[in-house]
């Protein structure tokens, strides 16, 4: 019989996700899958036309785990290496009460800012802890109590499910992880990142592009990205028009003093067809992100896993922080050893070096070996099929 895998997801997945996140690949190995889309057990959001996938409460949860053959295997794209928040917990403590194994895959590390907390007692720990309760809305202050709790409970108690497997690139999300959950390090499968899957394979298909005179832009959606109303709470129509106006300004700036032209690589889930290009006209291009880093002498980008992309071609990468950035954009700019603009501060921007950047030389090695590409897996192997052939014998 057919191994049965089941992909577990927070949100619905946008058309390009089956092949990024393995189920077309596994299907091609024989596997049977399907995935769920959980997103309904985290907050008060339906979709309007439910599909299959859509997991809608608790009880449809315990109906598809009753419905499975016990053999079935999870794949944990969920929680993951993360800290279980709000219900999430409950999840896995249903999955260990049907009697399910689970394996979990982090395929887009991004850097962390905690650092692994050794034994011991640590100066300044105490301290530092307090600083960080500061300003914690009532939801993160449960969700951080709450992850606290669970992990007291995985090391006393066997209510939750422990992954039979965990592949990952070594980095520090890795370590914390092993520390809080007690899993070996040794037992870990190196693996690469998606997006270097996404380069390998376009490496292999695609004779080198001829360098552009082209400043790329790796857009988030940042104005209308479902995810943030879905996840974070945020209205995302909240501060768009400062936010395109310090956007557009750079742009014009990069134009003006390099004399690249600035092309917007839309983010797959934008919806820039409906609502129109509010980068003052600037071309807008969608589904060809590759093709567009390689030919590109810059890129732009705030926090996202499509960094690598600049990383892996080896491109000077400018990150722009703005309000509403993720907490851990100037972080994620440390870890790649290039520049940070902060755009809510008008005079960096005037005194930026912007005529020699796409000059400037870059050196990602230590972001490639950590977040990209791992030296102890097969450098000319996806991650599916490393995974692929461990995951059908599970």
């Amino acid at each position: 019989m057919a191994q049965t895998l089941v992909f577990l997801f927070y949100n619905p997945l946008s058309p390009e996700d089956p092949e990024k996140y393995g189920l077309k690949a596994m299907e091609s190995m024989g596997a049977r899958c399907q995935f769920w889309v959980l997103l309904p057990l985290m907050s008060q959001h339906r979709p309007l036309e439910p599909g299959p996938e859509w997991v809608l409460d608790w009880a449809d949860l315990d109906h598809r785990f009753a419905a499975l053959e016990p053999e079935a295997l999870f794949v944990d794209f969920f929680g993951g290496l993360s800290a279980w928040v709000g219900p999430m917990e409950r999840v896995y403590r249903r999955m260990k009460a049907f009697g399910f194994r689970y394996v979990i895959p982090n395929l887009a590390p991004l850097p962390i800012a905690v650092p692994l907390v050794s034994s011991g007692l640590e100066r300044g720990r105490f301290s530092r802890r307090l600083a960080k309760l500061k300003g914690l809305n009532k939801k993160r202050f449960k969700d951080l109590w709450t992850s606290r709790l669970v992990l007291l409970l995985k090391r006393a108690t066997q209510i939750y499910p422990k992954p039979v497997q965990v592949f990952s690139l070594d980095n520090e999300t890795l370590d914390q992880y092993c520390y809080r959950n007690q899993f070996p390090k040794e037992l870990v499968v190196p693996i690469h990142s998606m997006d270097y899957d996404r380069f390998l394979a376009y490496r292999n298909s695609t004779p080198k592009a001829h360098p552009q005179k082209v400043c790329v832009f790796l857009d988030q959606a940042f104005t209308h990205h479902p995810d943030l109303k879905q996840i974070l709470g945020q209205d995302p129509a909240k501060g768009a028009e400062a936010y395109l106006k310090k956007m557009n300004r750079l742009f014009g700036e990069i134009e003006s003093k390099t004399g690249l032209k600035v092309v917007i690589a839309a983010h797959p889930r934008s919806q820039y067809d409906k609502l129109g290009n509010p980068f003052e006209e600037r071309e807008l291009v969608k589904g060809s992100t590759l093709e567009w880093v390689d030919r590109s002498q810059m890129v732009v980008a705030h926090w996202s896993t499509s960094v690598g992309l600049a990383a892996l071609f080896g491109k000077p990468l400018l990150i722009a922080w703005v309000a509403g950035s993720h907490p851990l954009t100037r972080t994620l700019a440390h870890k790649l050893n290039t520049s940070l603009i902060d755009l809510e501060r008008p005079e960096e921007l005037d005194h930026f070096n912007l005529e020699q950047f796409p000059f400037r030389a870059t050196d990602y090695t230590s972001y490639i070996r950590h977040y990209l590409k791992s030296e102890q897996a097969p450098a000319e192997q996806s991650c599916w099929q490393i995974m692929g052939p461990q995951l059908l014998k599970l």
